[in-house]
């Protein structure tokens, strides 16, 4: 076999370089193409044969291509890669979508390189794509251009439905479609069906192509079929006539049209036949009609759609009725189309047909029809169709053809009167419709109707709507009875009405009782007279009661039962039902709960109780019926009490002595006397409803107000009452009554204690009860308060008199003692209080209360730092006392702490009170200050330092000023080595105290936390104190080396200039530790830094095993400006603002030392401008324009000077456009209105020319004016800049000639001095030129390394051995052993990648970055997505002395038993992973 190979130039257009595995991002399965020549080039390419299976369609897109005549350059990466970095895109030849496109479309051209699709049109399989596939890939791949669909014109990718392959042309413009078959007789004007569905999205961008519509439907349809045939307006029987269409035609048809009018119905409103206005003379509708058992089909006009029916499966009977009085049907068979349903299809013709659910149209049809003789139509087609309108009433019309619904319904003889015959019901004005008749007795019912006046017919369920709609009442066997029958009883036979009664009891009440529905049954017998007593009187049976009821056996005679035959068992549900007094209703019961409620008032008698324990039993056996009234009778006193013993009134008198009837809602069980004998009522235990099963009915405990359990309420007035009588008793001194008392206190307290730790103390109950003594103490044979008691103590915590320990005898209740107010163990409020009552007893501490109040201070500090330690609750009294100087206690918000012993000195003419101090307590004078502190915020004391703060004094600030000492230890703090290195030991620390580290964002702001810092130096620097209000303290200066002070969103560090090295470490190292926030954050190593080569600090770091972390800090040019002095380099000069500004203090500004331009009277085009830095020290005065500002400006050594505005510039950063529009000085709205810019200027130049005389200053002026609205230095607007520079040198030159400016002078003068503007413009454009030139070395990724010396040779060499290493690595892993060496050789070879590509990028500084460390050398190379997988694979591995010497590890362990197969394998991936990237860099 043999293979062409074609040589092209590479960038001539004839040939074009294979990218496209770059459009094909994902590998797909497709099938070989119809060309064998694939199989040939995989053969003698295999570097092709690779790139086909990572990319199967690009490689079959490409044999495409190439059997079009397209000339693909096919070579390995590398070699484009050369020959791309000697020549620019522009001049390269890529196979894109746009080169594709223009290849294609030279397919007319007959020349050597051009498309070989000719003679067009032509069939698809003739030509070179061969098939519909390769077709539709070049033309998915031709589309990725952005400007596809406008380009279709003479692109030869159009084929047609006949297979015919065109070219797009606009004058013969394609349908664009999926009904293809509707164009069986014209194929070549539409697109295939397989690619329509591509270029429908282009039919709003293209001419080539376009949508088929309704007119282009009917232009079709007449070249398809005569009209002789189907556009006559009638009926035509449809038959396999070539000169009618097919039925698949048919179905494509009426497809088309439900698909555009569905689309077109979205959101509007539509009329069907508006839309098919032009169609409705085409007999295209298909229908069916029954003849003789046959259906014959037929093709109707689409005007007279209405003249047929749909036949839907939910009304087969009503259509079967239909079909026999010949009505033509839908034919829906024909539309369901083989395969598919359509359910558009069949909703748009069921619209023009009229179908069953158009009800109008049925009933308007039916209305008409003539049924006297009708004999063939029978009951069961009459229930159809009544059926029918029954399911559709609620579609129905008020009027059809100007008639009545209702009177055409009437019309039709479907209904069926009781008698069972069809009547109509037009002639009837009053019906009712009986629903389940059939059963109902027919005794009576000719009296009944005669009686009633009204008819009765027979309510056929499944036609409910009809009888509805005509507004019939419907009643069922219920309402028959309820509201015909029983209201004319009387009516009836007396036998009639026994059968009747007789079928309500056997039939209708359990129906009625099975459906819920049975109340209005019940009203109506209940007011039905019908049971015969003495006299021939008829009564109801609520005038009885029932037999079975012993209360009423008691309460009532005999008279008061029914009589016979009603006195048998089977009438007795019925009898029930019909209001048979049963149980004893609610208001009988309460009328005698209230008798013996009335009776009890007076005393207890043996009649009472007896009547009290009727009244119980009854409400304990029925207390389900009075649900509701419970509430009631709980309210009222009828019920025995409870009477306690002597034991217990001895304590405290019982409430009322027990001798009043009680209330259910006011009692308790007996079960709780011990709880609340004092306070509440007991009810008598054989009133219990627990007693007799009622207990688990706890919803009507809650009606009847029984309480399971005491309130809280009543318990804490009872331990009020019993505590404070036993207290009385005690302090009466009477030992023999009292010792009696103890075991049944003992008692009481126990089931106090036991009911108090079941539902628990509330907060107010603890409130109510904190004076009173609820707790003894044998030892100290008292009572005293639960707050003074803690359940758990040590000996040492115990203050004689204020603080207890909780007796053993109450070791189960301590959770109740501690609800109380008892401590679970001691704490800072105890002591705090012992403190508060020796103030309210002494303010000034006496001797014999010295003892005490010394205890209870140092426990007090003590347990503050306990609990601050421990996180558990802090200190929370109303007032903090503790002691002064003098051991009198006070507020601890008026006390003042000396937390600085230098300021003490210098504050004495302030005559503060001072805090006693820690000194007389050892134990707690290690750090007092600490102890301070943790006093909550509301008890802190006043700190010395705050109420009088150090501060420079302004002479030294005037002075102070960047040196070099002062530059030098900046530029250390801000170099990107010591910032990652601060941000190391940071998370280093956090990690050990907190096991938690830094994100980014936190580690970003450390960083612009530690730019904010300057250093200023100073000659005898000076401080002084002043007091919160600004005052300054008198006599309070002294010297100092060094202060910090925070000011302007910056923190600055003055020195003196006697300090030395150790002291300025020592200063800075204390500034970089609170910048960072962390406190003492490694100080001795922030020291040492501070001291130590850059290069040395990650290795430094390392041997003190600070933790790494991975942050590379955002280098910026512009974060901090040079010593003042020093001059600004002209490539820098695009960053002073020429706008004028005011400027705050401490703020680093350009000054103008010299311009040619304005020092001298002839510019010197060689001449250069000077500047300088300068740092604003002091404002002597702001004006209103901005350019006569006076300053005091700090230069060189601190040099002072008096600098006038006009010479000072704004400092823009390098972030900022060269944009000087004057809103700098006067922020307005955008745009600028030209009248308002010029009278500005106006402003300006007026009040210079009138206050100065200068020539330098005036030129100085007009020089910033126009270099400010430059149009050079004003991109994005150009044209206004142009107009008002024009004005500004008209201005100047009016000036100039002694001549005022105005508003009506504002006209370009042509007399102006064209040297000098000329000379500013070509300056302008040098500065923008300038500012171009450094926004792109800043904008490309390799700015940073611009005299960079790569080795591409020496960077193969390393990346070749990183290969072996990896390689090696991975031969050891299928060993399954020596796992660590497996690590150890990934993580070598991941190094020699990091150092091939710095080979690659810069020689010299190869191997300086490899010493760094390989995740610092990654860092630097800027690629994010390389240095988060070194980073990676460091923390896999650990570093080299973890995986090859033991110990780093813990005994036992050597590396190779922690190193397992997962992480070697892990780590051979992420190397893998890093040689790549790098060798793709």
């Amino acid at each position: 076999m043999t293979c062409k190979v074609l040589w092209v130039p590479a960038a001539s257009g004839k040939g074009y370089f294979n990218e496209l595995g770059s459009f094909f991002t994902h590998t797909d399965q497709v099938s070989q193409p119809d060309t064998d020549r694939g199989k040939d080039l995989t053969e003698l390419c295999p570097q092709m044969h690779e790139h086909k299976q990572k990319n199967e369609r690009a490689w079959q897109l490409t044999e495409i291509l190439k059997d079009l005549n397209m000339n693909i350059i096919d070579v390995p990466c590398r070699i484009y890669e050369n020959i791309k970095a000697v020549r620019t895109e522009s001049e390269l030849s890529l196979v894109t979508p746009e080169s594709v496109m223009q290849f294609l479309k030279s397919h007319p051209a007959d020349t050597k390189d051009s498309c070989n699709l000719e003679s067009l049109p032509q069939d698809l399989e003739a030509t070179s794509l061969k098939s519909i596939k390769s077709l539709k890939l070049l033309t998915e791949f031709c589309e990725m251009h952005a400007t596809f669909g406008s380009e279709l014109q003479s692109l030869p990718l159009a084929l047609t439905e006949s297979q015919r392959l065109h070219c797009f042309d606009a004058e013969i413009s394609l349908f664009v479609t999926i009904y293809t078959d509707l164009f069986v007789r014209t194929p070549d004007e539409v697109l295939d069906r397989g690619i329509s569905l591509m270029y429908t999205k282009y039919l709003e961008e293209s001419d080539c192509i376009k949508d088929l519509d309704v007119t282009s439907l009917v232009c079709l349809t007449e070249k398809t079929f005569s009209r002789d045939v189907l556009h006559t307006g009638k009926p035509v029987q449809w038959d396999n006539s070539e000169d009618l269409p097919t039925k698949k035609w048919i179905f494509q048809f009426w497809d088309y049209l439900s698909h555009q009018m569905c689309s077109i119905k979205d959101g509007k409103t539509f009329d069907t036949h508006t839309f098919l206005a032009e169609l409705e003379g085409w007999s295209l509708l298909p229908a069916s009609i029954e003849k003789q058992g046959k259906s014959i089909p037929f093709l109707y006009p689409i005007r007279k759609g209405k003249c047929v029916i749909v036949d839907p499966d939910s009304h087969d009977k009503c259509a079967t009725a239909l079909k026999k009085m010949k009505v033509p049907i839908l034919d829906v068979d024909l539309l369901h189309h083989s395969f598919q349903y359509c359910k558009n299809i069949i909703k748009v013709t069921s619209s023009l047909a009229a179908k069953m659910e158009n009800h109008d149209e049925i009933l308007k049809l039916l209305s008409d029809i003539d049924f006297s003789d009708s004999l063939h139509i029978t009951a069961e087609d009459s229930l159809a169709v009544l059926e029918y309108f029954s399911v559709n009433i609620k579609k129905l019309s008020d009027l059809i053809c100007e008639q009545p619904a209702q009177q055409l319904l009437r019309k039709l003889p479907f209904y069926q009167s009781m008698c069972g015959q069809q009547v109509a019901l037009q002639d009837d004005n009053e019906v009712s419709a009986v629903e389940h008749y059939y059963d109902v007795p027919s005794d009576g019912f000719g009296e009944l109707i005669r009686a009633s006046c009204k008819v009765l017919i027979k309510k056929i369920v499944r036609c409910r709507g009809v009888f509805e709609k005509l507004c019939i009442k419907t009643l069922t066997r219920e309402e028959l009875y309820v509201q015909i029958i029983l209201p004319n009883f009387e009516c009836m036979p007396s036998s009639a009405q026994l059968l009747h009664l007789e079928f309500i009891r056997d039939v209708i009440l359990p129906c009625m009782e099975d459906l819920g529905d049975v109340q209005p049954l019940k009203d109506e017998l209940k007011k039905l007279r019908f049971i015969e007593a003495g006299e021939g009187l008829r009564q109801c049976a609520s005038d009885f009661y029932s037999p079975s009821e012993e209360v009423f056996k008691q309460m009532c005679s005999t008279s008061a039962f029914p009589p016979p035959p009603y006195d048998e068992e089977k009438w007795k549900p019925f009898l029930e039902t019909a209001g048979l007094t049963t149980d004893v209703s609610i208001g009988l019961y309460l009328t005698f709960a209230e008798d013996v409620e009335a009776l009890g008032s007076t005393g207890i008698t043996e009649d009472v109780s007896n009547k009290s324990k009727v009244l119980s039993s009854y409400l304990a056996k029925n207390h389900g019926r009075f649900k509701g009234h419970l509430s009631q009778i709980g309210k009222i006193q009828f019920v025995l009490p409870h009477t306690v013993g002597k034991d217990l009134t001895d304590i405290h008198p019982q409430l009322h002595e027990g001798k009043r009837l009680v209330a259910y809602c006011k009692s308790l069980h007996p079960d709780n006397c011990h709880c609340v004998w004092t306070s509440c009522s007991i009810f008598h235990e054989n009133a219990s409803p627990s007693l007799r099963g009622w207990i688990l009915c706890t919803n009507h405990f809650s009606e009847l107000g029984i309480r399971a359990k005491p309130d809280h309420s009543d318990v804490t007035r009872h331990l009020k009452n019993i505590c404070r009588s036993f207290k009385e008793l005690q302090d009466q001194n009477s030992v023999d009554s009292f010792s009696k008392l103890c075991p049944t206190m003992e008692r009481v307290m126990e089931s106090v204690y036991k009911h108090l730790k079941e539902t628990g103390v509330r907060d107010w109950m603890k409130h109510e009860l904190q004076d009173v003594c609820t707790v003894y103490i044998p030892e100290e044979e008292c009572m005293v308060p639960a707050s003074e008691v803690v359940t758990t103590i040590w000996p040492n915590e115990i203050v004689k008199g204020y603080v207890y320990a909780m007796p053993h005898t109450l070791t189960g209740f301590g959770q109740v003692l501690l609800g109380l107010g008892a401590s679970e163990k001691a704490h800072a409020n105890l002591y705090a209080c012992v403190l508060e009552k020796l103030y309210k007893k002494t303010q000034s501490v006496k001797e014999k209360d010295l003892c005490t109040a010394e205890k209870a201070f140092c426990l007090l500090f003590q347990f503050i730092e306990t609990q601050n330690k421990d996180n558990s609750a802090t200190l929370d009294v109303p007032t903090l006392y503790l002691p002064d100087a003098n051991w009198r206690l006070r507020d601890s918000c008026e006390l003042v702490f000396i937390d600085n012993d230098s300021f003490s000195d210098r504050v004495q003419s302030l005559g503060l009170q001072y805090f006693l101090g820690f000194e007389q307590f050892p134990y707690l004078n290690r750090d007092p200050q600490t102890h301070i502190s943790m006093l909550p915020e509301r008890y802190q004391l006043k700190m010395l330092s705050f109420l009088a703060q150090e501060f420079v004094t302004d002479e030294s600030k005037l002075k102070a000023c960047p040196r070099e000492l002062s530059q030098g230890y900046l530029d250390i703090i801000h170099d990107p080595d010591f910032v990652s290195a601060i941000v190391r030991l940071v998370i280093h620390t956090q990690f050990s105290n907190h096991n938690q580290s830094l994100d980014q964002t936190e580690a970003r702001t450390m960083e612009e936390e530690l730019r904010k810092l300057e250093i200023h130096e100073v000659e005898n620097l000076q401080t002084v104190l002043r007091q919160n209000d600004g005052s300054q303290v008198p006599h309070s200066e002294r010297k100092k080396s060094c202060m910090e002070e925070h000011f302007n969103a910056k923190v600055y560090l003055f020195i003196d200039n006697d300090i030395d090295t150790d002291g300025l470490c020592a200063a800075l190292t204390s500034t970089i530790c609170s910048l960072t926030s962390e406190g003492e954050i490694s100080r001795c190593h922030i020291n040492h830094l501070l001291k130590s080569d850059p290069e040395t600090y990650k290795e430094y770091l390392d041997e003190q095993r600070v933790r790494t972390y991975n942050y590379e800090c955002q280098l910026r040019e512009d974060y901090s400006f040079p010593i003042p002095g020093r001059s600004i380099p002209e490539d820098m000069h695009w960053r002073l603002d020429n706008s004028f500004h005011d400027f705050d203090e401490w703020e680093y500004v350009g000054l103008e030392v010299y311009d040619p331009v304005v020092d001298t009277d002839a510019p010197d085009e060689e001449g250069k401008p000077e500047y300088v830095y300068a740092l604003v020290k002091r404002i002597l005065s702001k004006e209103t324009l901005l350019v006569r500002g006076q300053y005091v400006v700090a230069l060189e050594n601190g040099h002072l000077e008096t600098i006038c505005g006009s010479r000072l510039y704004k400092i823009k950063s390098e972030n900022t456009a060269i944009v000087e529009l004057s809103q700098h000085e006067l922020p307005e709205v955008k745009p600028r209105d030209l009248n308002t810019v010029l009278k500005e200027i106006r402003n300006i130049l007026t009040e210079t020319w009138k206050t100065s005389t200068s020539m330098e200053e005036r030129r100085r002026v007009k020089k910033r004016l126009y270099l400010a609205w430059h149009p050079d230095k004003n991109i994005g607007n150009e044209d206004f800049c142009i107009k008002v520079c024009h004005y500004i040198q008209s201005y100047v030159t009016k000036l100039e000639n002694g001549q005022s400016i105005t508003k009506g002078g504002d006209v370009p003068a042509d007399d102006t001095d064209s040297s000098f503007f000329e000379h500013m413009g070509r300056r302008s454009s040098h500065q923008r030129s300038q500012y171009q030139q450094h926004q792109d070395q800043r904008d490309t990724s390799y700015n940073r390394h611009h005299s960079a010396h790569p080795q591409p040779e020496e960077a193969r060499r390393w990346l070749r051995q990183a290969k072996y290493d990896l390689r090696s690595a991975r031969d050891t892993l299928q060993l399954d052993r020596d796992y660590n060496w497996v690590c150890f050789k990934a993580l070598k070879a991941a190094e020699k990648a990091v150092t091939s590509a710095w080979y690659n990028r810069d020689a010299r500084k190869a191997q300086s970055q490899r010493k760094k460390g390989i995740i610092k050398a990654a860092s630097r190379l800027e690629n994010v997505h390389l240095s988060e997988l070194v980073t990676q694979l460091q923390n896999v591995v650990g570093d080299d002395d973890r995986m090859l010497f033991p110990d780093r590890l813990a005994c036992p362990n050597i590396p190779a038993d922690v190193y397992t197969e997962n992480t070697a394998r892990q780590a051979c991936e992420l190397a893998e992973r890093v040689l790549n990237l790098a060798e793709d860099m």
